[in-house]
């Protein structure tokens, strides 16, 4: 089965004038590629990709500052943003083992594999109620300019009203 594989990483910052730390693998999380989202959605999108499929989860994280929550989003879907995606965000668990368990002890040198837990998913709409999308063709203003190449920067989450790039 394939799976998505998180890594946790520490960053050693030093003064400018040293050589940088290293980096060191702390652990793994593995999600397996088919696992399904909590948005409710059903069908498949333009790629053939449940409309439903956890994943694109990398673009924003962060810590809700309770236990071991934090908040996941995306700014476009599968295939880089070429299909028009519901965007969503994610409250999931991202938990160390338990230190109780034996099997949660790794040989020296291997990463702990930590464990993750969807808990919910949330569709995005604006005030009116209109779902955004996320795309390719919804390019922000701020990316603008940026000259080819700049692709996953131009990529934004849009209002799907009739007349905007996401349902064109």
């Amino acid at each position: 089965m394939l799976a998505f594989n998180l890594l946790l990483l520490v960053l050693a910052a030093g003064p400018a004038d040293r050589a940088p730390e290293p980096v060191e693998l702390l652990a793994t999380i593995t999600i397996p590629s088919d696992a399904r989202d909590r948005s409710g959605l059903s069908g498949v999108l333009g790629s053939g990709t449940p409309a439903d499929q956890l994943g694109s989860m990398g673009s924003g994280i962060a810590y809700t500052g309770v236990g071991n929550r934090y908040l996941m989003v995306a700014d476009r879907g599968p295939r880089d943003g070429a299909d028009a995606f519901r965007c969503r965000w994610h409250e999931v668990e991202i938990a160390p083992p338990n230190p109780s368990t034996p099997a949660s002890d790794p040989a020296p040198g291997t990463p702990a594999a930590w464990t993750f837990t969807l808990l919910s998913t949330t569709l995005m709409s604006d005030l009116d109620g209109v779902d955004f999308i996320g795309s390719r063709r919804c390019t922000p203003p701020r990316a603008a300019g940026r000259g080819a190449g700049s692709i996953r920067s131009a990529c934004a989450c849009c209002p799907a009203r009739a007349g905007s790039p996401a349902m064109s």
